[in-house]
């Protein structure tokens, strides 16, 4: 049963230990989520997230709840980036301050935005409130997504997780891909696939058609070998035709990526921008023809979402949901394939006025894909959620 407030409000907590300027896709599609909340949903419910600071702690108001900020003694950089110990941080200020706010609001529905940590927290407040809670499944939190965590997942997490999925009065996850995966962990979870969404209004189309000038790439994404940017470096080293590529992001393997840019001798083709604002990502999306994803593991990239919304032709590895969002507005070819990322890229290159069409259609599948609709999958999920008896 749902204990809304006096309003008649749905209350709910989300949990998640990034949120911009902290972290990258999960962090943002929370914020896009939220937003989309307040200013379509005011009415029925109150959302307070607790999540991470860079550098220091503080307490945003908003008019539809409060986004708690911990500090977890992380410094300014490498912002998409979290190390074990800021998790670990994170995990032990956000149960005690939930334990509190639990305590003060009554909550109907606890969200986790992440299987580990942010559903282990929901699970260990469950047990103290029998609060009901949900897992949103984003990608690095499903065993044996990313490398990084192998011996975790091998050892602790893919015993942890089937359990923590379990107690919960939901899991969903943003592609079939992701299922697919967390289904090798626990094949008999049920889970819903709600994708991820795109703000079409700020992604748009900003690009003038000039045939001569150099074709211009986006990539974007944090500088970690799980992106795999030194794939796409290598894949370009052969093509023929102009170009320039922008990577944004920051990471580990920003010198790893730079000397590579120098042995491949496409100094000046290539730039390195570093970690971009939300603003200087629209830009960047909006004056590119292609994006390209070249990640060897992905949920549903927000990033080729964004791209795909200011009008970008995709050239992406076939990971996560890609395979689902490219219809007629690219290519997807094997992960870590370098030689088929340069033929694709070199075959989508050639032909401009190819290009422009998958460009315009890549802005017709992502107006299908809004925030407001996920955001309304959402609302409906966390409902039901919150009036189930588990």
């Amino acid at each position: 049963m749902i204990n809304s407030d006096t309003n008649g409000k749905m209350k709910i907590l989300m949990l998640n230990p990034e949120y911009p300027p902290l972290g990258g896709g999960q962090g943002n599609a929370n914020k896009a989520v939220f937003e989309t909340l307040e200013s379509e949903f005011l009415e029925s419910v109150r959302v307070d997230i607790v999540t991470s600071s860079t550098d220091m702690a503080y307490v945003e108001n908003r008019l539809i709840g409060d986004v708690v900020y911990l500090d977890i003694g992380k410094k300014g950089k490498n912002r998409q980036y979290q190390s074990m110990k800021d998790l670990i941080t994170y995990i032990f200020k956000s149960f005690l301050t939930s334990y509190k706010l639990i305590k003060k609001n009554r909550y109907d529905l606890i969200v986790a935005w992440s299987g580990i940590p942010s559903g282990f927290i929901a699970f260990l407040l469950k047990l103290r409130f029998n609060t009901s809670y949900v897992v949103l499944l984003r990608g690095a939190d499903v065993p044996f997504y990313d490398k990084r965590w192998e011996k975790l997942d091998k050892f602790v997490f893919r015993h942890i997780s089937p359990f923590i999925w379990k107690k919960s009065a939901g899991v969903t996850a943003n592609s079939v891909g992701l299922t697919q995966l967390a289904h090798k962990t626990a094949d008999k979870q049920e889970i819903i696939i709600i994708p991820n969404g795109v703000d079409t209004d700020f992604y748009k189309p900003t690009k003038d058609v000039d045939a001569e000038s150099p074709i211009r790439l986006a990539a974007v994404g944090r500088l970690n070998k799980i992106k795999g940017f030194d794939i796409l470096i290598k894949s370009l080293a052969g093509i023929k035709q102009e170009f320039h590529l922008t990577i944004a992001g920051d990471g580990p393997e920003e010198d790893n990526l730079r000397t590579l840019i120098n042995q491949c001798g496409l100094s000046g083709k290539i730039e390195l921008c570093g970690y971009k604002n939300k603003s200087d990502l629209a830009e960047i999306y909006g004056m590119s023809d292609i994006f390209v994803l070249s990640s060897h593991k992905e949920g549903m990239s927000n990033s080729l979402l964004e791209a795909m919304a200011a009008g970008c032709a995709v050239v992406s590895s076939d990971v996560g949901g890609a395979s689902e969002l490219v219809a007629g507005n690219g290519v997807v070819v094997p992960a870590g394939d370098c030689v088929a990322l340069s033929e694709a890229l070199s075959v989508v290159m050639s032909d401009r006025a190819a290009l422009r069409r998958m460009g315009i259609t890549s802005r017709e599948l992502a107006l299908a894909m809004s925030w407001s609709a996920v955001t309304s999958k959402f609302m409906s999920f966390f409902r039901d959620a919150a009036s189930s008896d588990k």
